[in-house]
């Protein structure tokens, strides 16, 4: 419905409307550690995950430590991020959690430094529709 809402305004207004996914977003967020891990809510009973640079997956919350030991990465090498980042931190000890949502000034920052990243405005499938 945002989404439709938002093409309105751009098609009255006579403006180009870019669309930048989530896990985009998160990913323009400067951390201090070498790996991160986003975590978006899906308000199921499972939540979608993006580590560094990899395809988003469906995973269960109590999943994302064993994930994580397959990957080789330390609890102390990752920042967890994310609206469901609190979620999963308790799982993660040692971990960083950086709580702060993407703001306009990231998406401004995203937009100017990396401009391949906005495409056209389009809802963005991680599943297939029930």
């Amino acid at each position: 419905i945002g989404l439709a809402a938002l093409r309105g305004f751009a098609l009255a207004a006579d403006v180009k409307l870019a669309g930048v996914n989530s896990f985009d977003l998160f990913a323009q967020m400067p951390i201090a550690t070498p790996h991160r891990l986003v975590v978006i809510e899906s308000w199921r009973d499972e939540l979608y995950m993006r580590l560094d640079d990899q395809a988003p997956v469906s995973i269960k919350p109590d999943n994302v430590a064993g994930m994580l030991v397959c990957s080789a990465i330390a609890n102390a090498d990752l920042t967890v991020m994310g609206d469901a980042a609190d979620k999963v931190a308790p799982l993660l000890t040692g971990c960083t959690v950086l709580t702060a949502a993407a703001d306009a000034q990231v998406l401004a920052d995203a937009v100017i430094r990396q401009p391949t990243l906005c495409g056209a405005a389009e809802p963005y499938y991680l599943r297939e529709a029930d």
